[in-house]
């Protein structure tokens, strides 16, 4: 269809069956630089439209792992066609930390939760940034997941203690300008990162101040029936 009408859904078509071909396949690597091909030649004719065009362009490129050319992708005339630009940030700041460039993907989770402070997956993902560490998250499922289910990785990271203690004091720094700018009950991210932070501290060995932010914590949030669920992973 795509090359009897050359319309752009139609090569979306043909792209996702490719990849779910490379996925399913031997020769997914030929396949995935096929579907790249395709597209490259689709946008120099005619450019994209649809948002999720501009999606699969970018997963087809992550898939490869060609994250800077999909960063560049995002950076362009392209990276327009992302509806909010806070999606367009989030998206960068993956790509960025699969790439390693943990202080650029940290500085771009940042500018997400200065807008969306109630963001919880960002803050687990800039805190992992910093750090250095991978983030666990749930596996998708039909239902809504809550925080309790997210984490940073305990496991140890290369950065030297000094360096770690320096940088969760940064994002502590950070967090209270976030609970500072928003006072509501409504937005209970800032207030949960406080103790995420603590329990890094404590897996570092000081734990003074842990018990401190959870009790906090109940003191704002107790009156809320999520609050129990919020800390579940803590206790």
């Amino acid at each position: 269809m795509y090359k009897t009408v050359g319309e752009e859904r139609f090569l979306l078509w043909a792209v996702c069956s490719i990849q779910l071909q490379a996925y399913f396949s031997s020769g997914g690597e030929k396949l995935l630089a096929f579907a790249e091909a395709l597209l490259k030649k689709h946008i120099s004719s005619h450019s994209l439209h649809e948002p999720e065009a501009l999606s699969l362009y970018v997963s087809i490129l992550e898939q490869q792992a060609k994250y800077d050319a999909a960063l560049e992708v995002l950076s362009g005339d392209l990276g327009s066609l992302m509806g909010r630009e806070e999606d367009k940030l989030r998206l960068q700041g993956r790509l960025l930390t699969q790439a390693c460039n943990y202080v650029a993907a940290s500085e771009i989770y940042q500018k997400v939760l200065e807008s969306c402070p109630d963001d919880w997956e960002s803050f687990l993902h800039y805190l992992g940034c910093l750090l250095e560490r991978d983030v666990k998250l749930p596996k998708p499922t039909t239902g809504e997941h809550t925080c309790s289910s997210c984490s940073v990785d305990s496991n140890k990271t290369s950065l030297s203690e000094e360096v770690v203690e320096s940088r969760l004091a940064s994002a502590l720094l950070f967090v209270q300008k976030l609970q500072k700018n928003d006072s509501s009950d409504s937005v209970r991210g800032p207030h949960l990162a406080n103790i995420e932070i603590e329990r890094q501290h404590r897996l570092s060995g000081n734990s003074t101040k842990f018990m401190e932010a959870l009790v906090n914590y109940f003191h704002r949030f107790g009156h809320l029936s999520c609050s129990s669920s919020d800390v579940e992973i803590y206790l």
